[in-house]
């Protein structure tokens, strides 16, 4: 049985975390189709976004409808999305090696 750890987090911290999560698995999946998406990612940054729910509503994120938790997604996703404008405006420019190109 893995073992598990409490991280004991601020709301602040918890939404970074979740900004964090969000931003990995859109690098990790966000190019893949759907059906080639890395589900341990997909799981993992499942359950952040359910205790960002949780720690935000003050709701067990186990009692959370599916809308509800894609409501989070988009809020991070509009929380991110300069840091997402750099990173694929940095990604095309360098190319995947991360040489700039000339």
């Amino acid at each position: 049985m893995e073992e598990e750890r409490v991280i004991r987090l601020t709301r602040e911290k918890c939404r970074r975390l979740a900004q964090l999560v969000f931003l990995g698995n859109y690098v990790v999946n966000g190019w893949r189709a759907p059906r080639e998406e890395l589900e341990e990612y997909d799981l993992l940054a499942e359950e952040i976004c359910r205790a960002e729910y949780a720690f935000s509503t003050g709701i067990a994120a186990e009692d959370a409808e599916e809308n509800e938790i894609a409501d989070v997604r988009d809020r991070l996703g509009c929380e991110t999305e300069a840091y997402l404008a750099v990173f694929e405006a940095d990604v095309l420019r360098c190319g995947a090696g991360g040489a700039e190109k000339s």
